[in-house]
């Protein structure tokens, strides 16, 4: 396994970091390319990634990647991947503008056009699993894509499982914290009794540089490709770091998903399925 020490005082500072949110990556992001076994370490010690090669059984990546490609969610509330002014105030039918705001049907036209010059579907987006409360859902619930494909909800938990397997060998104390954590939620809104409570899946969605949000701070993000048409077709980008990651199918890329990240555009027939698992950081909240 290769070990890259990142040097906290040649990384990018929090104001730099923060400049970027809502850009769209590129290849002067980054000095180290990663597409190998490795641990990326910031001194003095901390684990910002994780890339495990080759760790899963391509057959269940085949069949899961045949389950979840049918996604099919739109990208109206996800305007924090696609650009910084994506979010506009939604407009009403009398041509007036509501209190909340959206992605429009014209940015998310944009989108289609973009990929089909690409040769590409989509993008699309959308969440297996379970969600905590929000101001505007105050009930917790199972997602929608769950509720209306309990088909996919299923065929899906192997996969998970192999992935928490993977996330336990690798990372034990990321994982034991985690695990900790779920403890005190409902087996209700476990996935599938593991250290997760939801998984999006995005296809042919590059995204620009962003941190999630309402992700379980002390573990990490789960990163599979499930498909890749192409290794440069979205490379994963953290700018703070300089480092980016080639992520192929059978790959687990365990990663402080806190940090700003995001990933390269995509290329010519470079279909990219992806599936990230975690913990939503206010699901013990649910009873």
């Amino acid at each position: 396994m290769r070990h890259v020490y990142i040097r906290t005082d040649l990384c990018l500072s929090d104001a730099e970091v923060e400049a970027l949110r809502g850009k769209v990556p590129n290849e002067s992001d980054f000095d180290e390319l990663i597409d190998e076994d490795a641990i990326v370490i910031e001194t003095p010690g901390k684990i910002i990634a994780r890339l495990v090669t080759n760790c899963l059984p391509e057959k269940l990546v085949t069949e899961t990647a045949g389950a979840v490609r049918t996604v099919h969610g739109d990208l109206t509330a996800r305007g924090g991947v696609i650009h910084k002014d994506a979010m506009m105030y939604r407009e009403r039918e009398d041509d007036s503008l509501g209190f909340t705001k959206i992605v429009p049907p014209s940015v998310i036209q944009l989108l289609r056009e973009q990929n089909a010059r690409l040769g590409l579907t989509g993008p699309h987006s959308d969440m297996l699993g379970y969600f905590d409360k929000t101001a505007r859902e105050p009930f917790c619930r199972q997602t929608a894509w769950s509720l209306n494909q309990r088909d996919i909800f299923e065929i899906s938990k192997p996969f998970v499982h192999e992935v928490d397997y993977v996330y336990k060998s690798e990372l034990n104390g990321h994982w034991r914290e985690q695990h900790d954590f779920m403890r005190h939620v409902s087996r209700d809104f476990k996935y599938h009794r593991t250290t997760f409570s939801t998984v999006t899946v995005n296809l042919n969605l590059a995204c620009c540089y962003h941190t999630d949000a309402n992700d379980f701070r002390g573990g990490m993000g789960n990163l599979v490709v499930l498909e890749l048409g192409n290794d440069r077709s979205g490379i994963l980008v953290m700018p703070r770091e300089r480092v980016a990651f080639i992520v192929r199918p059978t790959d687990v890329l365990l990663m402080d998903v806190h940090h700003m990240h995001g990933n390269l555009p995509l290329t010519f027939g470079g279909t990219r399925l992806t599936a990230v698992l975690y913990a939503r950081e206010r699901i013990h909240e649910c009873k």
